[in-house]
């Protein structure tokens, strides 16, 4: 069993194979969560029930989050991406924990 070290690039493929999937789930319950909230409203709208309606906005209204969540997840894959070319150039540990702390610091900043 060989012990090669992984490149930067190996790791951030993994980690952004990792998030794409995340993803692909967050966008499917965030897209059948909005259908179907508009949906009930909608529905509540013809029935003439603001009791329907108002349960519609709420499923609607529960999709925030995940696109929240989306966001972040999408400006983290963005950042591994700027990541990998210093990463790729640093010739030192240190150099290498500055290029990280840089890039997440001028990044991630909410």
């Amino acid at each position: 069993m060989e012990n090669n070290p992984r490149c930067a690039k190996d790791i951030i493929d993994d980690a952004l194979h990792h998030n794409s999937r995340k993803m692909f789930f967050l966008y499917v319950f965030g897209g059948v969560g909005i259908i179907t909230g508009c949906a009930v409203v909608l529905y509540g709208q013809f029935c003439c029930s603001i009791y329907v309606t108002i349960a519609g906005t709420a499923i609607s209204g529960i999709t925030i989050p995940i696109l929240k969540h989306l966001n972040k997840l999408w400006k983290e894959c963005t950042t591994m991406r700027l990541i990998e070319i210093p990463l790729g150039n640093a010739l030192t540990s240190e150099k290498t924990a500055m290029a990280i702390h840089n890039v997440f610091i001028s990044n991630l900043k909410e």
